[in-house]
């Protein structure tokens, strides 16, 4: 966790794409809760749910830790 200019703490997921085998994500974004990076992970599988090919794909979302704290199978993002 870091704090942002305004002083606030965040905190890195990483979204990672699973089908059998893990596309990671090495980079990973900060959100200041996991409610916020939920809630992107749901814009992600949204997104990628309009696409063909992501059929059977899962978006994987991981603390710093790598603690898996969301998971969402792409399909069902666009329900």
């Amino acid at each position: 966790m870091f704090e942002n200019r305004e002083g606030s703490r965040m905190a890195r997921f990483f979204f990672h794409v699973k089908s059998g085998s893990t596309f990671k994500d090495e980079e990973g974004e900060n959100y200041p809760n996991l409610e916020t990076a939920r809630a992107h992970a749901a814009k992600i599988a949204s997104e990628l749910a309009k696409e063909t090919g992501y059929e059977g794909f899962a978006l994987s979302v991981t603390d710093e830790q790598g603690n898996e704290v969301a998971y969402m199978p792409i399909g069902e993002a666009a329900n």
